[in-house]
């Protein structure tokens, strides 16, 4: 069977890449009278901050529990229709072969088999590393 996760963008089938392809996942959700339609948060999150951010909009009780992650949904349920902060994500392949920091308008990546790479990810297509 044959994993096109990437669909062969950057002639790719598999995800674990730092492409915005594979590692730009957007975070879609609609939760009326509580999320104001039409929100859009440029802030760079991470995968680990979804369980935080979810369990809060919910008003889980963590009874003392804490997760890996920040909390973002003070930032969702904020009266602005447009939010972005500063936070940095990291972020690594399983093997080590590539590093990535990114922030809501730049990607830097290191890899140990090529020159690091600087992306404006505001000039960037999704699907596309120019």
């Amino acid at each position: 069977m044959l994993n096109c996760s990437l669909l062969f963008s950057q002639h790719l089938k598999n995800k674990g890449r730092p492409y915005e392809t594979s590692a730009g996942v957007p975070f879609l959700i609609r939760y009326p009278n509580k999320i104001k339609p039409s929100k859009v948060i440029e802030t760079a999150y991470s995968t680990v901050d979804f369980n935080p951010t979810i369990l809060k909009l919910m008003d889980v009780d963590m009874n003392g529990n804490t997760f890996h992650g920040v909390d973002g949904s003070p930032e969702l349920l904020s009266d602005a229709l447009l939010s972005k902060k500063d936070n940095i994500i990291f972020s690594q392949d399983g093997s080590g072969r590539w590093a990535a920091a990114v922030t809501n308008g730049y990607k830097l990546v290191i890899s140990r088999n090529d020159v690091p790479w600087l992306f404006d990810l505001k000039k960037v297509r999704i699907g596309y590393m120019a």
